[in-house]
């Protein structure tokens, strides 16, 4: 069950119908002992409570309190934005390109196989060019 933890006093106004809420805290204990907290807005004309999803997840009820004293209004108002927005639809279509045929025998980068080859380098030529020869002075 929720429990209230801070009701803001500053009006939020939405730009669709001009409709006025007031924002608050709300949180409650997980069952791993943390706590989550999400935001309330009220509508002054008495509908409906819009709730937004969880917010933060706190290790303990004093800093999910902390958490809400430094939320600021205009965080509040993408909240709000957030809340009255629904997420856009996730299409359940398959995917049009076919899986690929037979079994994958190696990977691109293989780090297992890159250690079982060895530390030489791929040409002794190439290494060769590299050495620069010791000059005596």
């Amino acid at each position: 069950m929720g429990h209230v933890l801070l009701a803001y006093q500053w009006p939020l106004r939405t730009t669709q119908d001009e409709t006025v809420y007031t924002a608050r805290v709300c949180g409650r204990q997980r069952d791993d002992g943390t706590w989550e907290g999400w935001l309330e807005f009220v509508p002054d004309e008495g509908s409906a409570v819009v709730r937004s999803q969880r917010e933060t997840t706190q290790p303990n009820l004093v800093d999910l309190e902390y958490w809400a004293t430094g939320l600021t209004p205009v965080y509040l108002e993408g909240a709000l934005e957030r809340a009255l927005t629904p997420p856009p639809a996730v299409s359940t279509r398959p995917v049009d390109i076919p899986a690929p045929k037979g079994p994958v025998t190696e990977s691109v980068l293989n780090p297992f196989s890159v250690y079982a080859k060895g530390a030489e380098p791929a040409s002794p030529a190439r290494h060769r060019s590299r050495v620069r020869p010791r000059r005596r002075v």
